[in-house]
Formats: structure tokens, sequence, C-alpha cells
């Protein structure tokens, strides 16, 4: 169980980087950092609601990665 949880960590900081810039800092602030949207707003010298949107594109893109990587996996074992 901790050798899947670590490549999950080595796989989610692959597809984090992948990401936008600004996309991958504002997850990274979020929910690394512990910061709130209005403390990254301000931060970043963006909107409120500008932080959310890119949270969400972040999220989104990073579920279709991991997806794909997971499925990618599935399929080489059973290989």
């Amino acid at each position: 169980k901790y050798v899947q949880k670590q490549e999950l960590a080595m796989q989610l900081q692959k597809a984090i980087i992948e990401l936008p810039i600004q996309e991958a800092q504002v997850f990274c602030m979020h929910y690394l950092n512990d910061m709130s949207y209005r403390r990254i707003a301000n931060e970043l010298n963006i909107k409120t609601n500008a932080v959310g949107v890119l949270i969400y594109r972040a999220k989104e893109k990073l579920k279709k990665t991991l997806t794909a990587l997971q499925n990618q996996q599935k399929n080489e074992v059973v290989l």
C-alpha cells in the first residue's frame, strides 16, 4: 500500500508539472500550502473568482491525466 501511495504521489507530481504554470501555481498554493482563495488572489494580483477557475481547470486536467496513467498501468499489467 505504501508503494501505491508513493507511485500515486510521483504521478501527481509529474501531472502538476505538465499543467500550465498559473494553474500549477494556484493548485499548489491552495492544496500544498493550504492558502485561501483570497490570499492566493492577493499574492498573484488576480481576482478571487479567477483562483477558483484556475483550481477547477487544474483539477479537471489532473483527473484526466491521472486516470489515463492508471488505465495505462492496468493495460501493462494485463499484457
